[in-house]
């Protein structure tokens, strides 16, 4: 039977609580090293002993989970933060010969800083005790848990996840390798023909000015003019809507078909039976080939590893990835262009 794990919130504290068992043991040693701060990733604990039996309660003051902090669109500079963070952390502890069994590398275990994105993990000071994560799972799955911003290039993605593709194996030093490549890499900039500001190559919009940026500025204004003419041109389509709403839809290139997004994971492909729109007679789409995640801070595309992939605005995003969208985006399912309508209302 495993142990018992829950929050505590009460005014003022916030504490992970661990319930022991009359047959574990604790590591004194390891208590005392945790709690002079010898081991700076590992949160500070305290120890309540009743007869047999003892609780360790785990302070999470001013930290938030990293399940709850990543719920938020990551940047690329805030990805390679907490990928490092987490090599650190992991690498202290092993420096350290401490178990990583013991340590909890669940992200909704995994604790950050958000004011410094400062890593911490709960370690349980139990001899014998089995967590149940393991690291390789641990950082494979952060892009999972992320939700990418439509801002960046997101080749840095792709590149991760080829990570895990590529290797049956997995060391701290491929993620590492990756993360010096990654931060040392020259980037090509542009200017943003709006504000002048230096861009980097690639990028959708403009971090200062917010513009859309994948176009000069006079095709820019064109695109515009097409889209207003395409909302303009739908509201007479009311046929082909299943009817009014206020909420997003997408715009079929082909015949300019209108498409409510009525579900919150909305699902595109060719298969009747599992898909929210289905183009059953396109074989150039996977069965299952993308869906449109509605949360509530917004909308996302992600591609459900298909064969001739998902484009954002032009740009290829990475399987298994929810990546921020915005109005006015374009979205290619293999060969079917769309346009993201974020509000119709």
């Amino acid at each position: 039977m495993k142990n018992k794990i829950k929050l505590l919130v009460e005014p003022g504290s916030s504490k992970l609580v661990f319930y022991g068992k009359k047959s574990q043991q604790l590591s004194e040693s390891e208590i005392h090293d945790i709690n002079n701060g010898e081991i700076p990733c590992l949160i500070k604990l305290d120890v309540e002993k009743k007869k047999a039996k003892f609780r360790l309660y785990f302070n999470i003051n001013d930290l938030c989970s990293l399940e709850e902090f990543l719920e938020d669109p990551v940047r690329k500079k805030t990805f390679s933060k907490i990928l490092d963070e987490m090599t650190s952390a992991i690498e202290s502890l092993n420096e350290a010969n401490y178990n990583l069994q013991r340590v909890f590398l669940s992200y909704d275990k995994v604790f950050i800083s958000a004011a410094t994105h400062e890593i911490f993990f709960v370690y349980v000071p139990v001899q014998g005790y089995d967590a149940g994560g393991n690291v390789h799972d641990f950082f494979h799955s952060l892009v999972q848990y992320c939700k990418f911003s439509g801002k960046d290039n997101n080749d840095y993605v792709k590149e991760y996840v080829q990570i895990f593709n590529d290797s049956a194996s997995f060391s701290i030093f491929d993620i590492k390798s990756y993360l010096e490549k990654i931060n040392s890499r020259p980037q090509k900039t542009i200017n943003c023909p709006f504000c002048g500001a230096e861009v980097v190559q690639g990028a959708t919009y403009c971090s200062e000015c917010t513009h859309r940026i994948e176009t000069p500025k006079e095709k820019q204004s064109v695109k515009h003019v097409e889209m207003n003419e395409r909302r303009n041109s739908f509201e007479t389509l009311g046929s082909k809507a299943a009817g009014d709403t206020s909420g997003p839809i997408l715009i079929r290139n082909a015949g300019n078909e209108v498409i409510n997004i009525n579900e919150k994971v909305f699902i595109i492909g060719r298969q009747p039976d599992v898909c929210h729109f289905c183009i059953s007679d396109n074989r150039l789409l996977g069965r299952k080939h993308a869906c449109i995640i509605s949360r509530e801070r917004g909308y996302f595309v992600m591609d459900l590893n298909s064969v001739n992939k998902t484009r954002l605005n032009g740009i290829e995003i990475a399987p298994a990835t929810e990546i921020e969208i915005n109005d006015g985006d374009e979205l290619m399912f293999a060969d079917e262009k769309f346009t993201f309508i974020e509000n119709n209302g």
